[in-house]
Formats: structure tokens, C-alpha cells, sequence
């Protein structure tokens, strides 16, 4: 773990400046201005070189860090995300006595400037009978978050039980098409068949050809009688 060097190099922040930036925190929202005047008078400027460890895996928490300046990376055996500056992490500590770091914390190894926090130690929020308000106050906000998000998965349920019921209308009505159209077909074929049948069963009828004879007329010999010559 690497060495946790305070104020170095001049990074002394100005009260008035500790006390805006814990102001912006919501962490530190249910604290009064003379409260965040108490705490940021504790506050330590801690430093830390790149590559350096601000938090080791499975470390227990015992200080709540704010970052002022550079950059920090997260990781749990590999790099996930990255904190800047009005980043905060250590307050899991606020949840119980012996709770450990899930990930690891170190200085980025591609910032060019040092890491500064600002950091308060536990022992420093039970001296100023600040450590049980943050807890509270931690608390409601996890609920919240966990209301809100059974909230967003209830919306999502109901959109998708929706779309569901939805398509398997659209399915039913389009089964209830193919069928009345296959059974239509049927019948179609089944009309076809019938009609094929009906007419192999009609006999065949024979044309016959009847020639028209036309009666011959006997001629009969004219009735006028010739007048014999003298």
C-alpha cells in the first residue's frame, strides 16, 4: 500500500474552500453550516503519486476521501471507472464497525498531476458526534435508491407484460387468419372434389346423328291428252 503524505508539495486547500466543497456533497447535506465548519477544520489534505493505493482490496474503511484534484481508478482485479474531482468514496464505512473495501483504489497511472483528497477519518466523525447523523442520513438514501429502483423494475414489468400480452393477442389473431384460411381452403377442395365427382359419376351421353331423308315425289304423267293429227 502506498504512503499517505500530508499536505505535500503546498496542496493546502483554504477552509472557505473545504467548506464549499463538503457544502456541494450530498453525502453531507443533513449537516448545518456550523457542523461543515467543525469538519472541514478535521478534514486532511492527503497526496498521492501515480500508480500509488489509496484504498487496497478488502481494506477495511476507515476514512471517507473526497477528491480535490487528479484523477483515481477503481478496480476489482482489473480497471472498471474512474473518479475526478467532487468524487467521494470510504463512505461504505458509515454502514458498520468492520466493513471492507469490494475494489481497489490507486492514483491513476496516466494523470500527470499528483492526487489530492480531502479525507476525515471515522474517529474524527464520532468526536464531533457527526458519525450516527451520516449514518442515518446514508441509510435513507440507500432506501430511496432501492424504492426507486424496485420502482423503475415494477414500470419496466408492467411495459413488458404489456408488450407480452400484446403480441400474444397479435399470434392468437393471426393464428385464428391462418386457420379460418386453411379451413376455407379445405372447403374450397373439398367443393372441388365434389364437383369432380358429381360429373365423373353423370353418364356419358351418345350424340346420335339422325340424317334427314327427304321423301322422293313420284312424278305422275300429266293429265291433258294429246290430240291426235288428222
Amino acid at each position: 500500500m502506498g504512503t499517505v503524505k500530508m499536505e505535500p508539495r503546498n496542496h493546502k486547500v483554504p477552509p472557505q474552500e473545504v467548506h464549499q466543497i463538503l457544502s456541494s456533497l450530498p453525502l453531507f447535506s443533513c449537516l448545518s453550516s456550523e457542523e461543515i465548519d467543525a469538519l472541514a477544520f478535521v478534514v486532511e489534505v492527503c497526496s498521492f503519486e501515480a500508480e500509488e493505493e489509496v484504498v487496497g482490496l478488502q481494506q477495511q474503511q476507515n476514512a471517507i476521501h473526497i477528491v480535490h484534484k487528479g484523477e483515481c481508478t477503481v478496480s476489482a482485479m482489473q480497471p472498471v471507472s474512474s473518479m475526478f474531482a467532487g468524487d467521494f468514496f470510504g463512505d461504505e464505512l458509515l454502514l458498520g464497525s468492520h466493513v471492507h473495501s469490494r475494489s481497489q483504489i490507486m492514483a491513476s497511472p496516466e494523470s500527470t498531476e499528483p492526487l489530492v483528497t480531502l479525507s476525515v477519518s471515522r474517529e474524527k466523525l464520532e468526536e464531533l458526534n457527526l458519525f450516527r447523523r451520516l449514518k442515518l442520513h446514508r441509510l435513507k438514501n440507500t432506501i430511496k435508491r432501492v424504492n426507486f429502483g424496485d420502482l423503475r423494475l415494477a414500470s419496466a414489468d408492467r411495459h413488458a407484460s404489456r408488450d407480452t400480452a400484446a403480441e400474444e393477442k397479435e399470434a392468437e389473431e393471426s393464428g385464428e387468419d391462418e386457420h379460418s384460411k386453411e379451413g376455407k381452403d379445405e372447403e374450397d377442395v373439398s367443393e372441388r372434389k365434389t364437383t369432380k365427382g358429381k360429373r365423373t359419376a353423370t353418364p356419358a351421353t351418345t350424340r346420335i346423328t339422325t340424317r334427314k331423308t327427304t321423301p322422293m315425289t313420284l312424278r305422275r304423267p300429266s293429265s291433258k291428252t294429246k290430240t291426235p293429227r288428222v
